[in-house]
């Protein structure tokens, strides 16, 4: 069993799923790379092939007050040992999944906004690994939480029965918003017990 565990930063979480959840023939992807700082915490960590995927554009719609439209803009970093995968993720994800012949070990969501967390997972599911984790960024402690990630990452749960999440992991920092969930792939009949409460 994965017992939950607190982590001092959330790139020190990071790191630690990326070793214990690394297999040579798995796959590590995170969403939203932007400048590049927790994927290179993945890349360091895990052993299998890891894609980064982002529009590079910023954000596609308004998120919370401060960030509008735009936010986050950059250019790709060169990231060695990253296939970074450039478009919005309702474009790039199914390509991507229609040719993923390995299975998925770990997941990074920096989306922000609920549609771009939505698009994210939508494929995912069938390339799951028996057990997995998933990691988000912004899942927790802040005002309107309950209508992106959050909600992205709950809808999903209820769409997909024989997948259980188990919190797994959370920052210690008051202020933090990032958490991290045991993945389970299950009996699709069984009726599985969540814990999914921050």
């Amino acid at each position: 069993n994965n017992p939950m565990r607190y982590y001092k930063t959330h790139f020190i979480m990071l790191a630690a799923l990326a070793k214990q959840y690394a297999h040579p023939n798995a796959v590590a992807m995170e969403f939203g790379v932007h400048k590049g700082d927790t994927i290179r915490h993945i890349r360091n960590n895990f052993t299998g092939d890891v894609y980064g995927l982002d529009s590079f554009q910023g954000l596609p719609e308004p998120w919370r007050d401060e960030y509008d439209t735009g936010a986050f803009a950059t250019e790709p970093p060169h990231i060695p040992g990253v296939n970074i995968i450039t478009g919005l993720f309702a474009d790039t994800t199914k390509p991507l999944h229609d040719t993923l012949n390995k299975q998925i070990r770990l997941i990074h969501i920096d989306c922000d906004l609920y549609s771009s967390t939505r698009d994210a997972l939508q494929h995912i599911a069938p390339h799951l690994a028996h057990e997995s984790i998933i990691s988000f960024d912004e899942i927790d402690n802040y005002p309107g939480l309950q209508q992106h990630e959050h909600r992205a990452f709950i809808e999903r749960l209820n769409q997909t029965p024989h997948i259980t999440a188990t919190l797994v992991g959370k920052v210690q920092l008051d202020y933090a918003q990032q958490a991290a969930f045991h993945l389970q792939r299950g009996n699709a009949h069984a009726a599985p017990t969540r814990s999914t409460s921050m």
